[in-house]
């Protein structure tokens, strides 16, 4: 089924309307969107934790490649700890997790209903 066709259009648009489902009647996504305007209103402690993440997305990235670096990873482990010691970031990182893993299991469920045997 190519990108184009008419059965993978219909499905991302089913995809959209879930994702548009999960964004406006869900009670996490409203308070992640509330937490997450609150600290964009602190330039600092927003630039903050985009650096984190930045810093912590590449080594999770050389970590797949099997570039371990103990200094990095306890310096990305005390630079969460000390973000998180703001009572929002702290709930803006569970929320942030909590809407990762219901996504995934929207996705585990429509990769199961499609039974998709990729390794054969």
């Amino acid at each position: 089924m190519s990108e184009n066709s008419v059965g993978m259009a219909e499905a991302v648009e089913l995809m959209k309307k879930a994702s548009e489902l999960i964004k406006s009647d869900d009670a996490i996504y409203a308070e992640y969107t509330a937490i997450k305007k609150k600290i964009e209103g602190n330039p600092e402690l927003f630039e903050r934790i985009k650096a984190f993440k930045q810093k912590d997305y590449e080594y999770r990235l050389r970590l797949k490649d099997g570039h371990e670096d103990f200094d990095m990873e306890k310096s990305l482990s005390q630079e969460y700890y000390k973000l998180v010691l703001d009572s929002d970031v702290n709930r803006l990182f569970a929320l942030e997790h909590e809407l990762v893993t219901s996504i995934a299991k929207v996705y585990s469920q429509v990769l199961d209903a499609t039974v998709l045997d990729i390794l054969l």
